[in-house]
């Protein structure tokens, strides 16, 4: 059975920082997280389309 992804997230979070896991996100990964983060905010802000690069 497949989990919620919310509690999914939430539970590799916590492990995160019980130091429980291995699972390492790279620079890159993060940084591209944050990228796509702020453009979901400002499309929403906006009500527009907002384009980031591939």
């Amino acid at each position: 059975m497949k989990k919620e992804p919310l509690r999914a997230e939430h539970e590799a979070f916590r492990d995160a920082v019980l130091g429980l896991s291995d699972r390492l996100v790279s620079l890159e990964e993060g940084l591209r997280t944050v990228i796509v983060a702020e453009a979901v905010i400002a499309s929403a802000r906006d009500h527009v389309v907002e384009s980031i690069e591939a």
